[in-house]
């Protein structure tokens, strides 16, 4: 004998499909997610993508568009960089034929100039801080005057990225006194920091040179001479000498 069984009849609503359930019956549901609906003729309706809502969107390949619904394609970023790297080469073949560099003494004297134009660069001697600092001009007024400047490099700057503290150069011209120099600034490093490997020159009043090594005392910026190529006694006090070095 064989038996057949009846097929189920699933009644549907508006908008709902058939799907198989686990005892392999079908079974009505309704859609909800990104899907809205399917047509009779088996067409899925999505739901369009937003700055507020997921969903399908349309690719593109204009980088310079508005619409919001669009999605930008990897050839539309590469045309822009393209275009970017071609609008910076001209504005720096522009700005280098064109640029004027100015040297002047200090900020004052900067902000005295005239004729500037953006792009141009001004060295200046004396930063406010007894170092040099190279600015570029990226704003001027209907004269030509400096109103806004960007410091692309200074002196100490330099000296950091080299890994060292900011450093400046001394050169005294002292007396003599009881055989020792008093110098205006204490040698960053001590005697190692005395130019002239250490060495001051001594000047005397009748014309006489003499290289004399320098002796460190308890004191940083004071300094003993060595006696020795004035003979026994080593008396230089009267005498000029002449340090370099570093603090």
């Amino acid at each position: 004998m064989i038996v057949t069984r009846n097929p189920k009849t699933v009644k549907l609503a508006t908008g709902q499909i058939i799907i198989g359930d686990s005892n392999g019956l079908g079974k009505a549901i309704s859609l909800s997610g990104d899907i809205t609906g399917i047509n009779q003729s088996g067409v899925a309706t999505v739901v369009s993508a937003s700055t507020s809502t997921a969903g399908k969107v349309q690719l593109s390949n204009l980088y310079n568009g508005t619409s919001q619904t669009k999605a930008t394609t990897e050839k539309a970023l590469n045309d822009a960089y393209t275009s970017i790297q071609s609008d910076l080469t001209t504005i720096r073949g522009s700005i280098s034929s064109n640029r004027t560099n100015y040297v002047v003494a200090d900020q004052t004297a900067l902000n005295a100039l005239t004729g500037v134009a953006v792009g141009d660069l001004i060295f200046i001697t004396d930063d406010g801080d007894s170092h040099w600092a190279d600015y570029v001009v990226t704003a001027v007024d209907g004269g030509g005057a400096v109103t806004s400047k960007v410091k692309i490099a200074d002196y100490n700057g330099l000296v950091n990225s080299l890994g060292g503290a900011p450093l400046s150069t001394g050169s005294d011209t002292v007396t003599v006194t009881n055989n020792s120099v008093t110098l205006t600034h204490a040698p960053s490093g001590g005697l190692s920091s005395v130019l002239n490997f250490g060495f001051a020159r001594i000047v005397t009043t009748s014309g006489e040179s003499y290289d004399v090594a320098l002796v460190a005392t308890g004191v940083s910026t004071v300094f003993d001479l060595d006696p020795a190529p004035q003979g026994a006694n080593g008396d230089f006090d009267g005498e000029t000498a002449y340090i370099q070095y570093m603090y």
